[in-house]
């Protein structure tokens, strides 16, 4: 672990019920910490050699009257070691006496994740394992600031009925927003679209599917966007303000036609096909946007197509000269940098927005399914030998993250939440195919694996918040799969 409130990484500031108004600041450990109450406050780290104690490393001193420390990493989970059955410390944090020594808790059930929050008090006291009284909470309450922040719970698996029988590629649900000029609210994870191979709903052919309950129900929408003639391979949904949303998709090769994507206004009721380029026979594999809106895909044979219009027209910006493999996965850091990957360990990236050049891949001999950022910065990239790499300069060097081989044989697809950047899904196949899911806690520097309801190969990823990740893939039992991990009832 880090340093416990400067550049703080791996604690955790919870209230003891997330239903209640915040009240006061707590890290939830094990240890003895004692709180200075003057402006010059100390600060602490654990104790590498003794598992929950903390122990000083200097202080935080700021202004006459003031004291600020900036967090430069979000906050995240601790797994608290009960030591010696230690009951009476249970019961002041509300948790049970499971009466076994040594046991790992892990308290994000009632845990708010600030990000880049900064304390900000003429006399600040040490956030600490202790019950608060009057005082130590006035002292708490309301000194820590963030630009972002995210309760985040205790998760559980499920999946969704969906009565197709075809692989669904790609899955995507809206933010939370204002519909109607506020008179209604859409919650985050409320409304979303899969898209699917084309042999989906009846009429075959109806390959976008949505829901409007988080999932508890979906529907084919009302028209094919291909007209059966290609799959559906990706998604994205773009806000469109008071005028509802746009929903992108992307199409499979088609003989004799070329590029294509379309994009609907109405829901799926109708859909507006556009020209990609002007390479017969070429798939469209996958889309993203930038930090400025700009609309990019990747597709077959090393082409970068960039939309400035929200889709409705597109520019060549990669026309295969880079690599003549195909691309699979686009993702953007900002409006600058950004990195395409592809078969063969191919592997493009522009820092400029606009001309990319190749780099050197992390995996010789693999091929590279896809590839995300998190808010570091930080690149990471699947491979179909079912490795995961990183890089911390932007794919100039790259280390080993997961050995290939050890969650699966091919690491199908990793993406980061889009608000913080922070929480990660990761979906693994082995060669039955048998789909595994893993979820990042910690900004991508490890995971933790989820049941999942699959024995079928798994396509699609999507992490609308810290408590809310969509997964979706090849039919299982004669249905097509999805499956959502969300906060526990």
């Amino acid at each position: 672990m880090a340093r416990f409130i400067e550049r703080s990484v791996g604690n955790l500031f919870t209230q003891v019920d997330p239903t209640e108004p915040f009240e006061y600041l707590t890290c939830v450990g094990v240890g003895n910490v004692t709180i200075p109450k003057r402006a010059s406050t100390s600060k602490y780290e654990p104790d590498p050699m003794s598992s929950g104690d903390f122990i000083p490393v200097g202080s935080i001193r700021g202004d006459i009257g003031r004291v600020t420390a900036t967090l430069t990493r979000p906050l995240s989970t601790v797994n608290n070691f009960l030591i010696e059955q230690d009951c009476e410390f249970n019961s002041r944090i509300n948790w049970p006496c499971l009466g076994v020594d040594r046991t790992v808790v892990e308290n994000y059930d009632v845990a708010y994740l600030f990000f880049r929050g900064e304390f900000n008090s003429a006399e600040m006291e040490q956030p600490a394992v202790i019950e608060p009284s009057e005082d130590e909470r006035i002292m708490t309450n309301g000194e820590l600031g963030s630009l972002l922040g995210q309760f985040i719970y205790r998760l559980v698996s499920e999946r969704q009925t969906l009565s197709t029988t075809t692989g669904a590629n790609d899955i995507a649900f809206l933010p939370d927003k204002c519909a109607n000029r506020c008179g209604d609210r859409v919650q985050v994870g409320e409304i979303g679209y899969a898209v699917l191979d084309t042999a989906g709903y009846s009429p075959a052919g109806d390959s976008v599917v949505r829901t409007e309950d988080s999932g508890g129900t979906w529907a084919a929408t009302a028209t094919d966007p291909f007209n059966g003639t290609r799959d559906v391979l990706s998604l994205l949904l773009i806000d469109i303000g008071n005028d509802g949303h746009r929903v992108v998709v992307t199409g499979g090769p088609d003989p004799g036609q070329d590029g294509e994507i379309s994009y609907s206004e109405d829901d799926g009721a109708t859909w507006n096909n556009v020209t990609v380029g002007t390479v017969n026979n070429q798939g469209i594999n996958m889309i993203t946007r930038d930090q400025r809106g700009r609309v990019w895909v990747c597709a077959d044979a090393g082409y970068v197509y960039r939309s400035n219009a929200l889709v409705t027209s597109w520019t060549t910006q990669e026309a295969g000269v880079e690599t003549a493999q195909d691309l699979n996965d686009i993702v953007f850091y900002n409006e600058q940098v950004g990195y395409a990957v592809g078969d063969s360990n191919a592997m493009i990236r522009t820092t400029d927005g606009d001309t990319f050049g190749l780099i050197t891949g992390p995996a010789v001999g693999s091929d590279l399914n896809s590839v995300a950022v998190n808010y570091l910065g930080y690149v990471f990239v699947t491979a179909s030998n079912g490795a995961i790499y990183m890089s911390t300069d932007q794919g100039d060097n790259w280390s080993t993250l997961v050995a290939a081989g050890v969650y699966g044989t091919d690491a199908r697809r990793i993406r980061f939440d889009q608000r913080l950047r922070y929480f990660a899904g990761l979906i693994v196949d082995d060669g039955s195919p048998l789909g595994s899911f893993y979820r990042s806690e910690d900004g991508g520097a490890s995971f933790r694996e989820w049941e999942v309801d699959t024995n079928a190969g798994l396509n699609g990823v999507f992490v609308a918040d810290p408590n809310m990740i969509y997964i979706c893939g090849e039919p299982q039992g004669g249905t097509t799969f999805i499956g959502v991990l969300g906060r526990q009832p």
